[in-house]
């Protein structure tokens, strides 16, 4: 039997303070290699923190987190970079991308972190705004871009390098229904290729295309279907 690409046991994340807030409840989760897991709750319910903690960008403060079967909290700092670098795309609602930079660097620093030449680096970068119908609008500044167009480009920046997992939060919670779809699309496409996704969305067709949908409310992930 296949080893699933995540494994969450009885995971916990917990702010400290003078008040400490319980952001992530004894979360036990499985996703699987190509699935596609569409997470729903209010603000504030702990969907952020738990995408966090899955992306590696924050340690849990209880529980275990398996990435392909490798215990996340034994990694070192530099090691989970590395894993995040490789394995790991990132698309969030807030697009972070730099204006002073055009659209194909912008697109290029998802290869940063993985040690690739800055000449292979931007003609990758070419072939991964092609790839999602901005190879025209290569030169331009991201604030000469639609929100759509803005948004395409942070998919490609987030799959240049071929990562076996995508989050995505919120990705068209600013954008029309039409540039939503075709958001939605292109996430569709990269399924198709084996790539795991795992989405926040307040948005009900954008859950209604994952295998699974799962809610999460005061920290504690309950499935819906």
């Amino acid at each position: 039997m296949r080893e699933p690409l995540l494994q969450l046991s009885d995971l916990s994340v917990t702010y400290s303070g003078a008040h400490p807030v319980h952001a992530i409840r004894n979360v036990d989760l499985s996703i699987e290699q190509g699935e596609h897991v569409a997470i729903m709750g209010r603000s504030g319910s702990g969907k952020t923190s738990l995408l966090s903690v899955i992306g590696l960008l924050r340690t849990q403060t209880s529980g275990s987190l398996r990435f392909k079967g490798r215990e996340a909290n034994e990694l070192s700092e530099r090691a989970r970079t590395g894993l995040r670098a490789r394995e790991i795309g990132f698309v969030f609602q807030a697009f972070h991308l730099l204006p002073e930079r055009t659209l194909v660097e912008n697109v290029a620093m998802g290869l940063f972190y993985r040690g690739v030449r800055t000449r292979d680096r931007l003609s990758l970068a070419e072939e991964a705004l092609d790839a999602v119908g901005l190879a025209e609008r290569a030169e331009f500044s991201p604030t000469q871009l639609s929100g759509g167009e803005q948004q395409r480009g942070v998919i490609a920046r987030a799959l240049i390098g071929e990562p076996s997992l995508l989050l995505c939060d919120e990705p068209t919670g600013d954008l029309d229904s039409h540039t939503a779809a075709e958001v939605l699309s292109l996430l569709t496409r990269q399924i198709a290729v084996g790539t795991t996704v795992v989405v926040i969305t307040h948005d009900p067709l954008v859950a209604a295309a994952a295998d699974r949908t799962l809610r999460i409310a005061d920290g504690v992930l309950q499935p819906t279907g």
